[in-house]
């Protein structure tokens, strides 16, 4: 007998970690077993003609907001096309098994919560060919779909990548988890179903942390609702991490405002990027805070964050949610201001989608919610905010990500924001207006669209500064060489001989170009760039600047081209 257990992941990047423990934990002996993992971007012919050519007898898919409609589209295809047994798992299925049984005939077998038990389970009945009576496994017979909480012994579960070929993890993004469950009661969101903590042995976290350090894993993402929620393991796991690591990355998700200073210090002492903190501030309207069910500390989370940027060298990712109970525009602009004045590097503005299964699913006829039917059941509107409210934060979402997430406009923000708008909120808003009357939203951007849209959105303020400081972030994050682009034209390239003559000298060389001494003067220039600005992009100075370019990133998150003001 052979099962396919099957990952159909939101991007190529991306990989799947439930069928990982599937494999390593749920298959009885004497079944042959294969992973096989896809995206969202692939045609789904191509996936069908796949899992067809694998001739298996079970197929296992492990099932999310993200990635459910195409899963079936591929399942009820392929059951139409074989006589496998069709078994769903996961966060998406284990709420509202009957649904999916009452729409779809295709489905076999439902697996809600924790699988690799009863998975094992379910699976040795099939081999078999017994009568499967198990809790939490529904079929469309069931009398009765309700998900009895059940909590394995974490450290009884093998490693999920014990047995696995780690070159297939070359240029993805790795999952993992030191812990399940989670303190908090945040109501819309499904840990808080599965409030009891549970740590896996912190020296089997650190063995498994080598095996990825070992591998030369790029990325590994630690799926633990709250990483720090016991913070004197969490620290032996950031020193460990420390003391080893050479080139993996590491990403916790963090409750900001339980941090101290000690865990602080230590992020701070570590090499650029070697972390990446995703902190959940949702909002910091207060009845907002206690409506959901969060124990958040607006103030500590300002100053933790605070701390942590200050040497630029952990990359912090800082969330909000729109569309809670009791925010309206106003209150969620204010939520907005503060969470940009704290400058992350990545302000993430999400939607709430309501999930089966949580608080906020049963709450949905008091707060008059709604959302859309199909995943990810995104909101719609709710008492406090309207479609077009939301609509409009859409916009601004969209705008906040290509500039400010991108990081590629730091230097051009940084100026005008403050300059000519009262907040942050109120900058995107003039350029989202900018954006509309201009019908750009309707249009695929590219980057050096964005830098060139920015300009002429800027240019009626100030023309100078806006052409000054858009070409040095141009230059610093694209390119170090010109493009034939209005906003860069006044910005002087000094000619080639001039530049020739400058790099030969010695002490120039020894001061800014130590990086290239075994290069030829010609191989040298093919790697910088020497400009003339009419403004001084760092102080903000009218002051005519020359600035060298080198093609080196700078060894800081915000990652531009090095360059030296001469």
């Amino acid at each position: 007998m052979k099962t396919t257990l099957v990952g159909i992941n939101s991007a190529y990047t991306h990989t799947n970690l439930a069928i990982y423990y599937l494999f390593n934990n749920s298959i009885p002996k004497g079944m042959d077993a294969e992973i096989k993992q896809y995206n969202i971007n692939m045609p789904k012919e191509n996936v069908l003609d796949d899992l067809f050519s694998q001739k298996s007898d079970i197929y296992i898919f492990s099932c999310y907001i993200w990635n459910i409609e195409y899963i079936l589209h591929i399942a009820s295809s392929l059951k139409k096309i074989t006589d496998a047994i069709i078994i769903f798992g996961g966060s998406e299925v284990s709420f509202n098994a009957k649904d999916y049984f009452d729409k779809y005939d295709f489905i076999d077998y439902i697996v809600a919560g924790e699988g690799e038990e009863i998975t094992l389970k379910l699976l040795s009945k099939l081999q078999k060919n017994e009568e499967v009576n198990i809790q939490n496994v529904f079929d469309k017979n069931s009398k009765d779909y309700t998900y009895i909480k059940q909590h394995i012994n974490f450290n009884d579960v093998i490693f999920p990548y014990k047995n696995v070929d780690m070159k297939e993890f070359d240029n993805k993004i790795i999952y993992y988890e030191s812990q399940r469950g989670c303190p908090y009661n945040c109501s819309y969101c499904l840990s808080e179903l599965d409030k009891r903590l549970r740590f896996r042995d912190v020296e089997k976290v650190k063995e498994e942390i080598m095996f990825f350090i070992n591998n030369n894993i790029p990325l590994v993402k630690f799926i633990d609702r709250t990483f720090n929620a016991d913070n004197k393991r969490a620290k032996e796991i950031i020193k460990f991490i420390l003391d080893n690591s050479k080139h993996t990355k590491f990403h916790f998700e963090v409750c900001a405002n339980l941090l101290d200073d000690e865990i602080i210090e230590l992020f701070q002492s570590a090499p650029n990027d070697m972390f990446q903190l995703e902190v959940g501030l949702q909002s910091i309207n207060e009845n907002t805070i206690k409506e959901i069910n969060r124990t958040t500390n607006t103030e500590k989370i300002g100053q933790n964050v605070t701390k942590l940027l200050k040497n630029d060298n952990v990359h912090i990712h800082l969330d909000l949610i729109s569309g809670l109970p009791y925010e309206d525009i106003e209150s969620f602009k204010k939520s907005f201001n503060y969470a940009y004045n704290l400058k992350p590097h990545m302000l993430q503005l999400g939607f709430l989608k309501v999930l089966h299964g949580t608080m906020m699913e049963k709450s949905k006829d008091k707060y008059d919610l709604k959302y859309n039917n199909f995943t990810p059941y995104e909101i719609l509107s709710n008492k406090w905010m309207d479609y077009s409210d939301l609509s409009k934060l859409k916009d601004i979402e969209f705008l906040v990500d290509k500039y400010y997430n991108s990081n590629n406009f730091y230097n051009t923000l940084e100026y005008f924001v403050d300059k000519i708008a009262k907040t942050p909120y109120d900058f995107f808003e003039k350029l989202s207006i900018y954006f509309s009357k201009n019908e750009l939203y309707k249009r695929s951007l590219s980057k050096e669209d964005l830098y060139e849209h920015l300009y002429y959105f800027l240019k009626p303020f100030d023309d100078d500064f806006a052409k000054n400081l858009v070409s040095f972030d141009y230059l610093s994050y694209m390119k170090i060489r010109k493009p034939n682009k209005d906003f860069i034209e006044d910005i002087e390239t000094v000619n080639k001989e001039k530049i020739f003559e400058i790099i030969k000298k010695e002490e120039f060389k020894n001061k800014y170009l130590k990086e290239y001494s075994t290069l030829s003067t010609k191989e040298i220039y093919k790697k910088i760039n020497i400009l003339k600005f009419f403004i001084n992009p760092v102080t903000k100075g009218k002051k005519e600047t020359y600035i060298l370019f080198k093609n080196i990133k700078e060894d800081k998150v915000r990652m531009g081209y090095k360059f030296y003001i001469i």
